[in-house]
C-alpha cells in the first residue's frame, strides 16, 4: 500500500474543501434556530397525518411518551432518537457495566439510551426542571427493567451546594407556538421551583461511588460549573466527559473556551468534536467552537488507549 501513500495529503486536502461549507455554516449561522424552524414544517406535517398531540411510541426497544410539540420528543417520534452522535460516537467506548452521570437528561432521551446500552451499569440522571423531571420519570415508569438501572435526581449540579441557588434553565422547545424563547436555541425558561443545587463532588461523598466511567453535560451555559464541582471526582476516576459548548453561550455567562481549555490541559485531558473527531486545542479553538450555535465536545484522558483514533481531522 507503500506506492498509494502519496495520495494520503491530496486526499485529506479534497476531504476538507468538500466539508468546508458545511463548517462555515455551522460556525457563523444559528442552526440550532434553523433546526427548530424545520422541526416547527414537520410537526405541521405529522399533525396531518395523526390529531393527537401525545403518543405512546417505541424506538430501539424504549418506551416514550412523547409530545409532538416538542422538539426533542418529535425527533424521537421520527428519527428515533435525540442527539445519536453522542452513542454512536466511534471515539470513545462503553463498557456493560458503565457508570454514567447523565447532568440535564431532561425527559430521558439519552438516559434510557445509556442505561440500554449499560445492561450491567447504572446511570445517574439529574433534571432541575419540574416539567422534564415529571416526564423523565413517566418515560421510567415505561421501561421498568432500565428503570431498574437509573437514579433519577430532581436537582441542579452547579459548582455550589445551595437550598436556594437562583438558578433557570430551558427545558421546553415548543414547536406550536410564540412562548417566549431564548434568541438563539429557542429554549423556554421551564420553572425549578424549590431545587436545591448540588456538586458531583458532593454527590459522590453522599454515594460513595466507587467508579464513574461517563460525565454528559447538557446544561445550556452551566457546562463549567459543572466541572468545577466535580474536581475532586475527575482526578479520581478520570471519567470521559461530553459536554455542549457554543461561543453565543459562553459570551452570555462572560466566558471564553479558554477557560475550559486551562481546565481540561490542567488534568492532562484532550478535546475532540464528537461528531467529526477533529482535535480541538489551543491554536484552533476559535474556527471549531461555532459561534451561534453549539457542538458537543468529547474530553478524555490522554493516556487513555480504550478509544479508537479514528480518521478524524486534526
Amino acid at each position: 500500500m507503500k506506492k498509494f501513500a502519496w495520495l494520503s495529503c491530496p486526499c485529506r486536502i479534497l476531504f476538507r474543501l468538500m466539508n468546508a461549507p458545511y463548517e462555515i455554516v455551522k460556525h457563523y449561522f444559528p442552526l440550532t434556530l434553523w433546526k427548530i424552524a424545520i422541526a416547527r414544517k414537520l410537526y405541521w406535517m405529522v399533525r396531518i397525518v395523526t390529531k393527537d398531540r401525545f403518543l405512546e411510541i417505541r424506538r430501539n426497544g424504549i418506551r416514550f411518551r412523547v409530545d409532538l410539540t416538542e422538539g426533542i420528543d418529535l425527533s424521537l417520534y421520527l428519527f428515533g432518537a435525540f442527539q445519536p452522535q453522542i452513542l454512536t460516537s466511534p471515539y470513545y467506548r462503553l463498557k456493560p457495566d458503565a457508570v454514567v452521570l447523565d447532568v440535564g437528561a431532561n425527559i430521558g432521551s439519552m438516559t434510557l439510551l445509556f442505561a440500554n446500552y449499560c445492561p450491567q451499569g447504572k446511570v445517574f440522571a439529574f433534571e432541575p426542571t419540574h416539567y422534564a423531571f415529571q416526564k423523565l420519570q413517566a418515560n421510567l415508569e415505561r421501561n421498568p427493567l432500565l428503570a431498574q438501572r437509573v437514579v433519577a435526581v430532581n436537582t441542579f449540579v452547579s459548582d455550589r451546594v445551595s437550598d436556594h441557588p437562583g438558578l433557570q434553565v430551558c427545558s421546553s422547545w415548543k414547536l406550536n407556538g410564540d412562548s417566549p424563547c431564548h434568541a438563539l436555541h429557542g429554549g423556554i425558561v421551564m420553572s425549578s421551583d424549590k431545587v436545591a443545587s448540588t456538586t458531583l463532588d458532593h454527590f459522590l461523598a453522599e454515594t460513595e461511588l466507587q467508579r464513574v466511567d461517563l460525565i454528559k453535560i447538557d446544561t445550556d451555559g452551566f457546562e463549567y460549573d459543572v466541572l468545577e464541582g466535580a474536581r475532586h471526582l475527575i482526578e479520581m476516576f478520570r471519567p470521559y466527559i461530553i459536554f455542549e459548548v457554543g461561543t453565543y453561550l459562553l459570551l452570555e455567562r462572560q466566558m471564553t473556551f479558554e477557560t475550559f481549555l486551562t481546565f481540561f490541559e490542567s488534568r492532562d485531558y484532550r478535546l475532540r468534536d464528537i461528531q467529526n473527531g477533529a482535535m480541538i486545542h489551543r491554536k484552533n479553538f476559535k474556527r471549531r467552537i461555532p459561534l451561534k450555535t453549539a457542538i458537543d465536545v468529547l474530553a478524555f484522558p490522554a493516556d487513555r488507549r480504550d478509544y479508537l483514533s479514528g480518521t478524524a481531522a486534526v
